[in-house]
Order: C-alpha cells, then sequence, then structure tokens
C-alpha cells in the first residue's frame, strides 16, 4: 500500500543555527513523519543567503520535495505576502495532491480550503492568536517589544482562524496549560478541536557529558558554580531579575558565574546593571552561539534559569533536563507542569528576585541523581513520543 501524501506548510527556513523552537519542531517532525508518509514541504527558503537546508541539502540524509511560492520582493508583509504567495502557486500545489494537509503557519490557513483533512499546529505562548487577552499578558504589555503591532496582528489571527475554523479538522496546541484552559474558556468553539501536543525535543543531540570534560572545552573555571540563562535578552524573559538575583547569590558564593547566551533589547541595560553591581568578573554575555554549542554549555553549567515573566513551553528548559541539568525557572513557564520542585529543580514568582536567590543556594544542595531525574523527564517529550503522537493523529483522519 502506497504511503499517504502530507503536505506540510511553514513560514521560514530552518537554517541549522539557534532558530525558533517551531523551526525546529518542524525539521524534526518531518523527519519523524517521512517514516511513514510521503512528505512535501510549503515554505520560504533562504535562496538571497544560499543557506537554505530545506531546499539545497539533506537533512540527516533525508531530501524533501520542497515548494517555495514566494517572490523576493515583499509587498506588506506577513501574513499578507503568504497569502498572495500561495493564491499565485495555487494550482501547482494542488499538484501535491495530498492526502493531508499539516499547516504549521496560521498565515496559511487558505490551504484549508484544498478540500483535504487539515490539521492546523500552532507553536509558543499563543500571545498573538490571543490578541494579548490572557490576563496576565495584557498586564506586561509594556514590556513586549513592539506590543500595539503585536497586539494587532493577534487580533486578524484570532479573525483568521475563526474564519478557517470550519475547515479545520484539529487544532494542536503547543503552549502550557494555564494557556489552553484560558483560550478553551474565552473561545469555547476552537477549544473544541483544540489537542494539547509537548514540544519535541532532540533528546540525541542534548546528552549528559561529563562536566569537567564540557568547561575544559570553552575554559570556563573547574571550580566554579555556574549558573546559565539561554534566550532572548528581552524584557519579558526577564534577565534582569535574574542578574539582581545572582548578585545576592554570588555575595555568599564569589566563586559563582552567570553565563548569558543570547541577544535583545535590554543587553546595553544589563551590561549597565552588572557594572553598577560590580559583576565584571561574574557574569558573561555569551551573544548568539552555534547550536551545536548549546549542548556542552548546559553541561558545563551547574543549574538553569529562566526568569520570564510569560512563556509558552520553554524549549532551552527542557534542552537543559536533557542534558541533566536542574532548571529553576518561574510559575509563568510551562515546564513547572512536569517538574517536581526540589528533584528537577524549582519554580519561583515571576519577578520575585528574593526567591530566585533562594532557589540558587537550594540549587547548590540538590545530590548527585539529580541528573538521571532531569533526564527521565526531558524523555518524555522526544522524537519517538512526540512523533508517535503527531503521526497518530494525522493518520486518524484518513479512511479506514
Amino acid at each position: 500500500m502506497d504511503k499517504p501524501r502530507l503536505l506540510m506548510a511553514m513560514r521560514g527556513d530552518f537554517l541549522g543555527e539557534p532558530s525558533k523552537g517551531g523551526l525546529f519542531f518542524s525539521k524534526d517532525i518531518a523527519l519523524y513523519l517521512s517514516k511513514f508518509m510521503d512528505v512535501y514541504l510549503v515554505g520560504k527558503d533562504d535562496k538571497e543567503n544560499g543557506k537554505g537546508y530545506w531546499r539545497e541539502k539533506k537533512i540527516e540524509g533525508t531530501t524533501f520535495p520542497f515548494l517555495d511560492p514566494y517572490i523576493n520582493k515583499q509587498f506588506v508583509g506577513r501574513p499578507f505576502d503568504t497569502f498572495i504567495a500561495v493564491r499565485k502557486a495555487w494550482k501547482e500545489i494542488e499538484k501535491t495532491n495530498p492526502d493531508i494537509v499539516y499547516l504549521q503557519e496560521m498565515d496559511f490557513l487558505p490551504l484549508a480550503k484544498l478540500g483535504k483533512p487539515t490539521i492546523l499546529h500552532i507553536h509558543g505562548c499563543y500571545k498573538e492568536m490571543l490578541a494579548l487577552r490572557y490576563p496576565r499578558l495584557w498586564k506586561l504589555r509594556r514590556n513586549i517589544p513592539n506590543w500595539f503591532p503585536n497586539y494587532i496582528q493577534g487580533l486578524f489571527h484570532l479573525f483568521l482562524i475563526k474564519r478557517y475554523l470550519p475547515y479545520l479538522n484539529k487544532i494542536l496546541v503547543s503552549a502550557n496549560k494555564s494557556q489552553i484552559a484560558y483560550l478553551k474558556e474565552k473561545e469555547p468553539l476552537l477549544g473544541e478541536k483544540t489537542i494539547f501536543v509537548p514540544l519535541l525535543l532532540d533528546t540525541d543531540m542534548f546528552l549528559p557529558m561529563d562536566k569537567l570534560e564540557a568547561r575544559r572545552i570553552f575554559k570556563l573555571p573547574e571550580d566554579h558554580f555556574i549558573v546559565l540563562f539561554v534566550g532572548g535578552l528581552d524584557p519579558l524573559k526577564a534577565p534582569h531579575i535574574l542578574i539582581q538575583a545572582f548578585k545576592i547569590f554570588n555575595e555568599q558564593n564569589p566563586n559563582s558565574l552567570l553565563l548569558l547566551i543570547g541577544k535583545g533589547t535590554l543587553e546595553n541595560k544589563l551590561r549597565t546593571l552588572v557594572e553598577k553591581l560590580n559583576l565584571e568578573k561574574n557574569v558573561k554575555f555569551l551573544g548568539k552561539i552555534s547550536h551545536s554549542d548549546l549542548p556542552i554549555y548546559y553541561n558545563a553549567s551547574d543549574v538553569f534559569v529562566l526568569p520570564s515573566f510569560y512563556e509558552g513551553i520553554s524549549l532551552v528548559s527542557l534542552e537543559a533536563l536533557s542534558c541533566g541539568i536542574p532548571i529553576v525557572v518561574t510559575s509563568a513557564i510551562g515546564a513547572s507542569e512536569f517538574i517536581q520542585p526540589g528533584v528537577q529543580g524549582f519554580i519561583v514568582e515571576e519577578g520575585d528576585v528574593e526567591s530566585l536567590a533562594l532557589a540558587l543556594h537550594q540549587a547548590v544542595k540538590l545530590p548527585p541523581e539529580t541528573r538521571r531525574l532531569c533526564r527521565e523527564i526531558a524523555l518524555q517529550f522526544s522524537k519517538e513520543q512526540v512523533g508517535k503522537l503527531v503521526k497518530d493523529i494525522l493518520l486518524s483522519l484518513l479512511p479506514q
């Protein structure tokens, strides 16, 4: 029997460098599903820089039929350019004759009118689709870069998904449970079709390794307690809260080091804060790094911290757990739904400097078996576990 034909649409190209979790999910789920289906991709290839992996290179030995309906010149910006591209290439897309349509991006919702079983998958914290109506997020809207354009875009996306809702069989959501509960309460028609799907984690890439070996690779001090942050240096991620808490922690633990991986709008202010607190020798700004180096930095660390005010399911927190590293996160982060406080890490309230500092002190005392327990949590998000869930949902749409 021939394999089912799957048309998978996504905005953007997987470039093999630090990227949004949705793009990593697209890459990994396409690879997994290709074992059971013929996967055709529709999206935007990075032709200008010649880095596009989908079109130009094999990914782990697999080459995908790829259709890029975009033209080089942008007219308005997304999602309108996506609509134009889809309409322009409609006949070509129809020729793929899919059995199932799997949309990784709301901009591609017009493809739901192909008349095939269709699933929409929404990644992230849902702030745009809910148009910033989630109470905690609305309260913090002033801390969101370009919050008003995001708000307008969110209103449009909410209108868009309602318009195409009759053509959608299921809506997969990778967000935390409180956000999904809010969605189901405020938009019950959407909620009826919504299924929670965890993020997909590359547990083969993010593996535990010897801590001292990892530190020697990047010449990090072997006798220090190392705290790691990975994420955008932006207000919602709250790196300023972490630096203030680290100051308290460092006063009692002078042999400690805070590593900040990422770039963002707060970087200059954070550097000024570090100077003001006399932490220049204990806080290192590493900027953007190669994705292949991330597992080494996780393994070189004693604890990973993400003090976000708002988050969906944090992929970087899961990557740290997969390397056997305990995490300290806020209750706003989806990872708090999976760890046991005091076992795989600690959960603190958003913006609470004192509680975060206390959690760092407690992290020093975690026993050696913590690494094994952290890894066990992460395995719930493996390609096999999440891939099978998505595959079963997709295949359930086909006639039996």
